[in-house]
């Protein structure tokens, strides 16, 4: 699960107890490595937190998924984890915008809408 709380940045949450790696992946795409201290469950608990805030708080916020559906079927299903709140998908705004185009992926709109990015 890769989370980004804005600007470039990125964070990897590792939703595994061990990590293999194998010889044929490049160290610039290894995961970095897990932390022994932070067990899954406790992971777990922390991204069910911001995944379930409570919608009738005063500090709304919008998340922004590309792919809810299968992100949502995937967290409930392996995770237990069932989202609420508000959320965006740019896949689904992409369609709006030109329902008979060919579905594209978020490395292709990123390229497209955000050309100087």
């Amino acid at each position: 699960l890769y989370v980004s709380w804005g600007g470039k940045d990125a964070y990897y949450i590792s939703l595994q107890e061990t990590q293999e790696i194998t010889g044929d992946v490049s160290h610039s795409l290894a995961p970095p490595p897990l932390d022994p201290e932070l067990s899954v469950k406790e992971r777990l608990l922390h991204v069910r937190s911001c995944l379930q805030k409570d919608v009738h708080t005063r500090t709304q916020h919008s998340i922004v998924i590309y792919d809810f559906k299968q992100h949502y079927k995937t967290l409930l299903e392996a995770c237990n984890i069932s989202m609420e709140g508000i959320y965006e998908d740019p896949k689904v705004a992409c369609w709006l915008l030109d329902p008979d185009s060919k579905e594209r992926t978020l490395h292709n709109m990123v390229t497209n809408f955000l050309p100087q990015q």
